[in-house]
């Protein structure tokens, strides 16, 4: 075959018996069952059935690590962006309404200047009576 090459190295194919006896291998000695030439895994096991060493749990892949450890990183940022947010939408709300409170005690301070006007200027030895109105 012209323009391939064949593997080298320590990862070099070789052929699989049941393959190359089939006919399924090319005949210049690459494999396609490579994970057929490795040995199996053995499994100890007493006569009850039970394993003699439980199976290790598999390895978490270090870019799943990374992954995980990467997204949780995005949602406290995201957390405290949301809380930033919320922080600055009150401090522009409180800058509107400190105007409208100042507005609103002036307006009640003279109310009551004018009502002590009405009611004969100084509130000396006078009562001033608040009428609740049904």
């Amino acid at each position: 075959m012209v323009g391939r090459k064949r593997a080298t190295g320590p990862f070099l194919p070789l052929r699989h018996p049941v393959g190359a006896a089939l006919g399924l291998e090319q005949p210049d000695g690459t494999a396609h069952f490579l994970l057929m030439t490795q040995k199996p895994p053995i499994l100890e096991m007493t006569i009850e059935g039970e394993f003699v060493d439980p199976p290790q749990p598999p390895r978490v892949p270090f870019g799943t690590k990374v992954m995980i450890w990467s997204a949780a990183v995005a949602a406290i940022a995201v957390a405290c962006a949301v809380a930033c947010a919320v922080a600055l939408a009150a401090l522009w709300l409180l800058a509107f309404m400190i105007p409208v409170a100042l507005i609103a005690a002036a307006v009640a301070y003279g109310v009551f200047r004018y009502q002590m006007w009405r009611s004969g200027g100084s509130n000396t030895g006078r009562t001033i009576y608040w009428v609740r109105r049904r």
